[in-house]
């Protein structure tokens, strides 16, 4: 019995194993004549090759193997964004299932380009507005990160911090999406020599509870420097208060989207520096996905805050949260601050959280 092992220019030639079991090459002299030789000079045999015939068979079955997964829908390709879950609503999987369902089952394609069924046409793909383009589209928000209670953990996924140069101070935090398109919105506004700086950004609850009950109860004055403390009727305090600061729980701040811009002042952006600067914004800040939520009362049927030329919300992300907020969080989330019990009678989440600007729904 002997044992050939094929190089890639000789055959060598294996004597049976002796007594301990170790295979040595061939001594016979015949046989180092008749089948040592390069490979080049070997005569062509009739048969195939044994290590062919393996090959070719094991091609045939990978080719087979393939054929067959791809025909099961193992290779199947997703059009789906694959998304992070961020921690905001533990039934965001199930409604997105639940849409795509819905739109396999109504025909509907997610192409930007779809075939009209009846002339075999094909519709024109629908305008993306500049600097939109978004990884993912935003998850609905779970109640305790509209109410501005988001956890630790919530904060460190959704919020970043806003760089020097950006910003009026350390500290002020921002959704990082809504950051990211305010930066690009910076850079383009330096380009045509307009300065934009955030003053405020994120609040949580407790920083809004601060600051409205300070107002409340007569630490910080009120415009027009009123005390609040100097109104008996809570209702009528609480209105007061309301033309310019939110309830805690009802600030567009509590969800990182929001941002005032260089002054808290309306008169500062009449003329000279800040006026150009709120003309560039009205006529820019759209194509970056911003908006001015509170406009003139006149142009929102006289409800809600008064003007604020220097809040601007980012529409992509508030739009989401605001529906959200409009369907899950009711009278008795606003509680934990002085003059809560004035949220309902005057209809703060009606005429305040939904009395908006309609360019920002």
């Amino acid at each position: 019995m002997r044992l050939a092992i094929l190089l890639p220019n000789k055959l060598i030639i294996f004597e049976e194993p002796s007594e301990n079991g170790i295979w040595v090459p061939s001594r016979n002299p015949h046989l180092n004549k008749t089948q040592f030789y390069p490979m080049g000079k070997r005569r062509k045999s009739k048969k195939q090759p044994v290590w062919l015939i393996i090959l070719v068979i094991l091609l045939a079955f990978a080719f087979v193997v393939s054929r067959s997964l791809r025909n099961n829908g193992f290779f199947a390709a997703t059009s789906d964004t694959i998304q992070i879950t961020n921690l905001l609503n533990p039934d965001n999987k199930q409604e997105s299932d639940k849409n795509r369902s819905l739109q396999m089952q109504n025909g509907e394609n997610k192409s930007p380009r779809n075939k009209d069924k009846h002339n075999n046409s094909i519709q024109p793909e629908k305008p993306i507005i500049k600097h939109l383009e978004m990884l993912n589209p935003p998850e609905r928000p779970d109640k305790k990160l509209l109410l501005g209670k988001a956890s630790p953990s919530q904060r460190d996924l959704l919020m970043v911090s806003v760089a020097p140069g950006f910003g009026n101070r350390d500290g002020l935090l921002m959704h990082r999406d809504a950051y990211n398109a305010f930066m690009k919105m910076h850079q383009a506004a330096q380009q045509e020599g307009i300065s934009l700086i955030i003053i405020s950004a994120y609040r949580s609850f407790d920083h809004q509870k601060r600051i409205w009950e300070n107002k409340w109860n007569g630490r910080q004055m009120l415009s027009d420097n009123i005390a609040a403390t100097s109104i008996k009727d809570p209702e009528a305090r609480a209105a007061e208060i309301l033309r310019f600061s939110s309830m805690p729980g009802t600030s567009r701040h509590h969800w990182g989207t929001d941002i005032d811009i260089n002054n808290l002042n309306n008169s500062y952006f009449l003329n000279g520096k800040g006026l150009k600067e709120y003309q560039w914004l009205k006529e820019n800040a759209h194509t970056f996905g911003f908006c001015q939520p509170y406009t003139r009362r006149s142009t929102r049927n006289n409800r809600g805050y008064e003007e604020e030329k220097w809040h601007w919300s980012y529409l992509p992300l508030a739009s989401v949260y605001l529906e959200t907020f409009k369907d899950s969080v009711q009278y008795q989330d606003l509680n934990g601050f002085d003059g809560w019990q004035t949220a309902q009678p005057l209809s703060v989440i009606e005429n305040y959280v939904m009395g908006i600007n309609s360019e920002c729904y």
